[in-house]
């Protein structure tokens, strides 16, 4: 089991910080979402002129980037907005390149008042159209089950509209559809195995319907084991990364604790 985690968890660290303690923690990669207060990746030297030195330190640290964690909307209706979020999926596509990063996550976004299945065209069009600008640097784009496409269906029906043999995948966030639909984790699988491409993992002391809790993981309601096993047989080799909200949550626990936690977690899961 190779095991990540977002920087969302130390929104605030630089590689500095947060090299050594992935390394201390027992963790083999880096999910880039956040980085020293900002998710505008493609502004920053680290990512831009100092690319190659920053990913020469993470290899030298023994480490790897799973994915770049993209806030990008796929579904947008009007031209231009959707001409923009194709550049954004180029130039972040180039970073994830440059970083050995095998995938970029994007979200569906919000239908709004559009008709889900003019939602389903148009986002797979551009969905398309993503792909296609990612693909030269070899970055397969990975849709999260997230938002107004958290079914395993409606995922699938987006990948399904950009049409065969596109650059895309899924990026199973196991807990999106069990706490936030009623839809169990073994429904979701069998609409999206197959083209899992990553995974998030977080953990809450809710379950659907209620307001979602976060905590640390294992702790919680959300099926690990259920999860855990539908990709083991399902023959997933991707990475498990966690995804602690603290950036959008700071009353979370600091990622001195949550970290170890889900390391701990995973590898108690790992040995059954």
């Amino acid at each position: 089991m190779k095991l990540s985690f977002t920087t969302l968890a130390c929104p605030d660290w630089d590689l500095d910080a947060i090299l050594p303690a992935a390394r201390k923690y027992g963790y083999d990669a880096i999910d880039f979402r956040h980085y020293k207060g900002s998710t505008a990746l493609h502004a920053m030297p680290e990512f831009t002129t100092g690319l190659a030195d920053t990913s020469r330190r993470i290899a030298a640290a023994g480490l790897k980037v799973s994915g770049l964690s993209s806030g990008i909307k796929v579904l947008q209706a009007d031209p231009a907005k959707r001409e923009q979020v194709v550049n954004d999926a180029a130039a972040y596509a180039r970073i994830a390149a440059g970083l050995g990063a095998p995938i970029l996550r994007v979200f569906g976004g919000e239908l709004g008042a559009m008709p889900r299945p003019e939602a389903v065209r148009l986002g797979g069009a551009t969905l398309r159209a993503m792909a296609g600008a990612a693909a030269p640097f070899g970055v397969t784009v990975a849709l999260e089950t997230h938002d107004d496409w958290t079914r395993g269906a409606d995922a699938a029906a987006l990948l399904d509209a950009a049409g065969a043999g596109t650059r895309t995948g899924v990026l199973w966030d196991v807990l999106n559809g069990w706490h936030n639909t009623d839809e169990q984790p073994e429904q979701t699988w069998k609409s999206i195995r197959g083209r899992v491409v990553a995974t998030h993992w977080k953990d809450s002391s809710t379950s659907y319907p209620e307001k979602c809790r976060y905590c640390l993981p294992g702790q919680g309601r959300a099926p690990f084991r259920e999860f855990h096993a539908l990709l083991r047989e399902g023959g997933y080799d991707g990475y498990y990364t966690f995804e602690w909200e603290k950036a959008w949550h700071p009353e979370l626990a600091a990622a001195e604790i949550s970290l170890p936690a889900f390391v701990q977690c995973m590898r108690a899961l790992e040995k059954g």
